[in-house]
């Protein structure tokens, strides 16, 4: 040791046998990162009995994991391949994303290696952030396998696309119906109904992935797809509690619906903040006081259960999620019953009156998913849904009309596509009336209070190519804003991309 003095071991050093040696203490970061590596060592084994997965994800997965080492595939590619595996008719690439964002398995399945369609890294590990640690991370694994990439570390080299092969779709399909069997074994055995569960709000500041989902439901066939074709199958997976994901991308050419629901003390104001506000607010239906089941648009749904996720809100602050809105309503009910001292003191004696009558109110407010799917089909660009994420959100400077306690900014969405395409787009969107219609703007961003389109305030980033333009619309999450301004002692809302689907179709939402 060169002269240098050594202090003895420790006696508790000494002790250790070789075993305890290599069995580190289970706190420890060494630990649990081991711990973690032979979790994913075993993936293949481990996701035949795993009833939190999707046999729609599990064929996703498994497709991924035959991606090789320095080769990538698009989101695209993975829904179409997953899409032949599963026998669906066609899937997107927010679905293949919404896959690979839950991924217990990484990095022996390898979503690192999932791209966007323009070759962007799109997201990981649930965020976007071109700036962050987790596209940080997915940017030195790909060059660390050899992936080319441009100077800014941004878009992969187009020669590192692989294509699955047919031997791929044969063994992800030889998974999904291995699985789907699984879980229809699991169903049986379990029972159909699982406790529903609540958790705390997200930290403020915080982006929280949603949570995964598994579709484990049957449809009228008999299937159990990850890909429900069926409105009123995924709804009774929701009410299962077999469906806890994001519903984008679920039930092709179904109308999909925002959920609002207050005391019936304050349901006249919401009512007349809807009908001031069509854009953001598109009312498809008021359901009776006390009335957890719809009638028109999604006949016989408790909208209690029907949804995958809702969130809770009380005096304007948002104080968690819940797969289930029951006790929520229940105590919204009791609220009114005069149960809860709040309610007394936050209403007038005509508002005690007008819930004295009645129990909560349930609103269905139109989705951007309905003209999306128009706009496809006429041939204009998606971004978020070609690249797998979330549409990008923002909060603007137009204010809606107030009503009661009900105000606050309209929030937008944000589509890029050039000044011809945005023309077209309005044509398209504008028959769209009851699900935001038309654009509210286009061009400069800022005129409307949106400092920088990459950075929303709700959502995902998505690529605007040079000659593109920004085209805003109006928001379903505008109400969620005015329900903060209201600050109702209770209130429940849908969790954003956690929608209601109808049995209405997206074209029966347009007029002629």
């Amino acid at each position: 040791n060169r002269g240098h003095r050594t202090a003895p071991l420790p006696s508790s050093f000494c002790s250790l046998t070789p075993r305890r040696l290599a069995e580190p203490a289970a706190g420890c970061t060494f630990a649990r990162a081991m711990a973690a590596a032979r979790a994913t060592e075993n993936w293949a084994k481990d996701i035949q009995t795993r009833a939190d997965i999707s046999a729609f994800r599990r064929a996703a997965l498994e497709l991924c994991a035959r991606v090789p080492r320095g080769s990538v595939v698009t989101y695209q590619a993975l829904a179409d391949a997953t899409a032949k595996a599963t026998g669906a008719p066609k899937s997107s690439a927010r679905a293949a994303g919404g896959a690979m964002r839950h991924n217990p398995f990484a990095p022996s399945v390898p979503c690192h290696r999932v791209v966007t369609t323009s070759l962007k890294l799109g997201g990981f590990s649930g965020s976007s952030d071109p700036d962050g640690p987790n596209l940080g991370r997915k940017t030195a694994l790909l060059l660390e396998e050899g992936v080319g990439m441009d100077a800014v570390k941004r878009t992969v080299d187009a020669g590192a696309l692989y294509r699955f092969t047919e031997a791929d779709i044969a063994h992800a399909a030889k998974a999904w119906a291995a699985h789907t069997a699984f879980l229809e074994e699991h169903k049986a055995s379990s029972g159909s109904k699982r406790p529903r569960a609540s958790s705390p709000a997200p930290a403020p500041a915080e982006k929280r992935p949603c949570a995964a989902g598994s579709a484990a439901g049957a449809d009228a066939t008999g299937r159990v797809p990850g890909h429900f074709s069926s409105p009123a199958a995924l709804r009774a997976a929701c009410s299962s509690g077999a469906f806890t994901g994001q519903t984008a991308g679920q039930c092709p050419g179904y109308a999909q619906a925002n959920l609002v629901i207050v005391p019936a003390a304050f349901a006249d104001d919401f009512a007349l903040f809807c009908e001031r506000n069509p854009k953001p607010c598109p009312l498809l239906e008021q359901l009776a006081a006390g009335d957890p089941v719809s009638r028109s648009m999604a006949p016989g749904a408790d909208i209690r259960t029907a949804l995958p996720r809702y969130r809770i809100w009380r005096d304007g602050v948002l104080a968690g999620e819940a797969d289930s809105a029951e006790a929520a309503w229940a105590e919204m009910a009791a609220m009114e019953a005069g149960a809860d001292r709040g309610a007394a003191r936050d209403a007038s004696a005509a508002d005690a009156a007008a819930a004295a009558r009645g129990g909560p109110v349930a609103f269905l407010l139109g989705c951007s998913f309905s003209f999306e799917e128009a706009m496809e089909k006429a041939g204009l660009p998606v971004r978020h849904v070609q690249e797998g994420r979330n549409v990008p959100m923002f909060a603007t400077t137009i204010e809606t009309k107030r009503a009661g306690r009900f105000h606050g900014g309209m929030v937008v969405s944000m589509r890029p596509m050039t000044s011809a395409q945005a023309e077209e787009a309005a044509r398209v969107t504008g028959r769209f009336a009851r699900v935001h219609g038309a654009p509210v703007h286009s061009g400069d961003p800022a005129a409307i209070g949106v400092k920088d389109v990459s950075k929303p305030d709700f959502g995902e980033a998505v690529t605007v190519k040079e000659g593109e333009i920004p085209v805003f619309w109006a928001c379903g999450v505008t109400p969620q804003l005015a329900l903060q301004q209201a600050r109702l002692p209770l209130a429940i809302t849908h969790s954003p991309g956690h929608m209601l689907v109808l049995d209405s179709r997206n074209e029966d939402l347009a007029t002629a």
